[in-house]
């Protein structure tokens, strides 16, 4: 395949040992190979599930981070498109890190930043499914001219849908559903996620709101606005 065409690099990162967070990633990176004709989409996938017969993912460890990013950085151009989302629990500012049973330390929202910092000149959409309650916490450490980040929570709210036994957090299934419709914007995505995580949220009787957050810098307007997904 010729590098002609524009490219999305997909970085999933599944920082939790339950199959939600695995889920989460790998589920949007098919949605987004599948409903996004105008891109090649190239997925890097690292997981911390450990559980069942198919821990076919290298761990999201962040070793294994780095070497993605870098991988990412060596193989891209300037007008590619750079999508990371990551699924785990958190906390103000934290993302929790699990593989199999044992807790590794939280990542800081800095951690995060340095992490991806080899990609600053990208273009980035960063998708914290976090169900990470408090996800929108992270965004003044992580906010740039040239990235839109997309959390599911407000900085000071929960999100739900993480229990051990789900297949997705709330947040995550509304994400998949909503990049399964076509020649929509990151705009409209936006909207109906929140839409559905509304009325997910009330039908399950979750509260207080979660209230998925966005921020999109200067340089990426056109972008929010663009029906390119």
């Amino acid at each position: 395949m010729s590098h002609s065409e524009q490219s999305i690099y997909y970085l999933g990162l599944a920082l939790y040992s339950e199959k939600w967070s695995q889920n989460d990633v790998v589920d949007l990176a098919e949605e987004l190979s599948a409903s996004v004709p105008a891109f090649a989409v190239r997925s890097v996938i690292l997981s911390n599930y450990t559980g069942g017969s198919n821990s076919q993912y290298p761990l999201a460890i962040s070793s294994a981070v780095d070497i993605a990013v870098r991988f990412i950085l060596n193989h891209s151009e300037p007008d590619d498109l750079v999508v990371v989302a990551v699924s785990t629990h958190g906390g103000p500012g934290l993302l929790a890190q699990e593989v199999g049973q044992v807790s590794l330390p939280s990542l800081s929202a800095e951690d995060l930043r340095r992490s991806l910092s080899p990609l600053a000149d990208r273009r980035t959409i960063i998708i914290l499914i976090l169900s990470s309650c408090y996800s929108a916490s992270l965004i003044p450490s992580l906010k740039m001219a040239n990235r839109i980040m997309i959390t599911a929570a407000r900085s000071d709210r929960t999100s739900f849908g993480c229990q051990a036994d789900a297949e997705h957090t709330v947040f995550g299934r509304a994400m998949v559903d909503a990049f399964a419709r076509s020649n929509q914007s990151l705009h409209t995505i936006v909207d109906a996620v929140r839409a559905k995580v509304a009325a997910t949220e009330v039908e399950r009787h979750f509260s207080p709101p979660s209230e998925p957050q966005v921020f999109v810098g200067t340089d990426m307007q056109q972008l929010y606005y663009a029906q390119m997904f």
